[in-house]
């Protein structure tokens, strides 16, 4: 994803890179409020969005915790870069080899054609 800075939606505008998988899976986001347990709805190599109890601010650095299966876990740093019926999540500190293991993940979510 790109983001460019001030929207009327939350911090950031969004013109997409990546498609967005609807996606339910249980995720831990850890930030200076403590860590949290949050339900995606859906996932891209990009970020995520989710619904959160408490939602950290807009703008926070958060820590995002998933298990990808067999693929392992992924901790991931994201922003937070909506507030509102759901919380956007924009990854910004993938590795290679977490992008490849997000990128196999997701491929295996999708149905066949």
């Amino acid at each position: 994803m790109t983001y460019h800075a001030s929207s009327s939606r939350g911090l950031w505008s969004e013109n997409r890179s990546f498609e967005r998988l609807p996606l339910r899976l249980t995720i831990q986001l850890q930030h200076p409020a403590g860590p949290q347990l949050a339900q995606t709805r859906d996932l891209s190599l990009g970020g995520a969005a989710a619904d959160v109890d408490t939602p950290p601010p807009l703008g926070t650095q958060v820590n995002v915790a998933m298990d990808l299966g067999e693929l392992g876990r992924l901790d991931v740093l994201a922003v937070v870069t909506r507030v509102e019926d759901v919380v956007g999540l924009h990854f910004s500190g993938l590795s290679v080899d977490d992008y490849l293991a997000l990128q196999t993940f997701l491929g295996r979510q999708q149905p066949s054609a």
